[in-house]
């Protein structure tokens, strides 16, 4: 793997704009961003920003992302060291040099082995009991513990703490830290993990690359993740994805579900199950699903923020699906999960959900009955112009002409009205597909007070009168916004810390300064406090006066 210094170097040298102004025409917004045609995806109007301040681009039309590495991967069709390479060779660097190339310290991966061993032994012991008792209720047997090596992080008062631990089998604090395997605070080194059930997450190769800990009690966050690392990213990881391919071989379908308890208990009940660490599905997650299997089940929690993640998903899909794969959506009632749902009724009706679920096409056609009132010409042809928008957010041809022409049939027998629609309006209200735009607004009030702390008191009264529909971002502006009545002068990286140890940053997702201007502003404007001001004050009397 090549070394991050490397990486850096090449950064911190080959300006980003400089690279992509010679594949497409760029033009300057300010000193540090441009905008131009997309690369990626047909367009007439710009959609696609470079910024080489921060390093990277975004196209706000097919949503195409990344650095300076990512972008010559996408463009020339190359891999990430041949990307490294060629880039490498604009400024002198020869990275056929063995000097230059470094393997990822084995050391880390060992550390992690012998770290979930540990757990593993702990899951024994008098303190891991009531852990086992857990496991036990939930019909996980000592079989499936093997499988996923499940095991137990002591309490932080345990006589035998995994720091003391591994610095007595020579390992050194700052290795440690590097893997999130501890913490560090007033140059103290901490436990990252205590008083929690342990998953260890495992990539494709079988190497342990992470762990997932989900406490019993009243800690928060319920769950908690590793922090990201060279050799962990949550992004670019399903779990359960190693498991799946070593115990089934040419699977029909697979099952992408919110966490790895919800995997686990899939598992158990015999279906090939996968989890994205959370309601958040990146293009990576995406190409990994589709190389898994054919046909892709969603099945995340019948929560609302389950059914928000799964629209999210749903849009995020559009650029990305192609003919070869074929994704459908289940949405669970009543606030269960997949494993509640079997326990209370059954295998049996289970199936029935997964083949009664919802195509790509289904969720068009249901987004738009949903927002049409009548069937008026006016009203038709609304409906008609959203569900086109839909179809031509799919790149593939194929697919994106048979979707259109299934979509196309249900508005003739709609207008014709000679048979009923198999999907009643009843149904479509139970789904309770969320609003998108309002929820954009609250995503963007969020953005822009995240951004800009100093706004909130410029309108708090506002601000606090304003009821959140979606729960998870009410949570998260509760939380932004307490923190800002004790300290006035909080900035942003701290916001933030309080949200990702609260595990609640995933509900923001990526949208950024950028794409709220850019949606809310002509594409000239600076992202800056003032405009920001101008913004908030504009999404206030929007939500106040709907």
């Amino acid at each position: 793997m090549i070394n991050d210094d490397i990486k850096d170097e090449i950064k911190n040298r080959i300006k980003l704009s400089e690279i992509i102004s010679k594949k497409i025409n760029l033009k300057k917004k300010t000193d540090n961003s441009f905008i131009g045609l997309c690369p990626f995806h047909s367009e007439k109007t710009p959609s696609f920003h470079v910024n080489d301040e921060k390093k990277f681009y975004h196209c706000f039309g097919c949503e195409k992302h990344g650095d300076i590495f990512t972008f010559i991967m996408e463009y020339e069709n190359m891999s990430f060291t041949d990307s490294v390479k060629y880039l490498g060779g604009l400024i002198g660097l020869d990275l056929n040099n063995k000097s230059f190339n470094s393997t990822i310290n084995h050391n880390k991966y060992k550390i992690l082995e012998i770290t979930s061993n540990y757990f593993k032994k702990n899951l024994f012991s008098y303190e891991g009991k009531q852990i086992l008792g857990y496991l036990k209720k939930r019909g996980i047997s000592k079989e499936i513990c093997e499988e996923f090596s499940i095991g137990y992080a002591p309490p932080i008062n345990f006589k035998h703490q995994l720091l003391d631990y591994l610095k007595s089998c020579h390992f050194k604090e700052n290795e440690l830290l590097e893997i999130g395997l501890v913490k560090q605070k007033y140059n103290k080194f901490y436990g990252y993990f205590y008083d929690r059930l342990i998953i260890p997450i495992i990539s494709m190769s079988g190497r342990i690359i992470g762990f997932g800990g989900r406490t019993l009690g009243s800690s928060e966050p319920k769950y908690l993740n590793s922090p990201e690392s060279e050799i962990f990213s949550k992004r670019n990881t399903l779990f359960g994805a190693y498991n799946l391919k070593k115990n089934y071989k040419n699977v029909e379908y697979i099952i992408l579900c919110e966490g790895y308890m919800d995997a686990i208990s899939l598992y158990k009940f015999n279906y090939p199950a996968v989890a994205s660490l959370g309601t958040a599905v990146s293009d990576k997650q995406i190409e990994l699903l589709c190389q898994l299997a054919k046909k892709i089940f969603i099945v995340f929690d019948g929560d609302q923020a389950g059914k928000n993640a799964s629209i999210r998903l749903f849009e995020k899909l559009l650029s990305h699906i192609k003919a070869d794969n074929t994704f459908k959506f289940v949405f669970l009632p009543n606030k269960l999960d997949p494993e509640e749902y079997i326990t209370q009724r059954g295998k049996n009706e289970f199936d029935e959900l997964l083949t009664k679920s919802y195509s790509i096409a289904d969720i068009i056609w249901l987004m738009g009955l949903k927002n049409k009132n009548d069937d008026s010409p006016e009203e038709i042809a609304k409906f008609w112009k959203f569900i086109r928008s839909k179809v031509y957010q799919i790149k593939d041809k194929n697919l994106s002409l048979a979707i259109k022409d299934d979509l196309e049939q249900r508005i003739n027998e709609l207008r014709s009205k000679k048979r009923q629609t198999n999907i009643k309006l009843k149904n479509i209200v139970n789904l309770n597909l969320p609003k998108i735009e309002d929820d954009f607004r609250f995503k963007a009030i969020i953005i822009i007070v995240l951004n800009f702390p100093g706004l909130y008191t410029d309108f708090e009264k506002n601000l606090n009168n304003i009821k959140f529909s979606n729960n998870s971002l009410h949570e998260v502006k509760e939380v932004i916004f307490n923190m800002i009545n004790k300290d006035p002068n909080i900035n942003k990286n701290q916001l933030i810390n309080s949200l990702e140890n609260r595990d609640l940053i995933k509900f923001v997702g990526d949208f950024s300064l950028e794409v709220i201007f850019s949606k809310l502003l002509s594409s000239g404007k600076q992202v800056n406090i003032n405009e920001g001001k101008k913004i908030l004050n504009e999404l206030i009397y929007m939500i106040e006066n709907k």
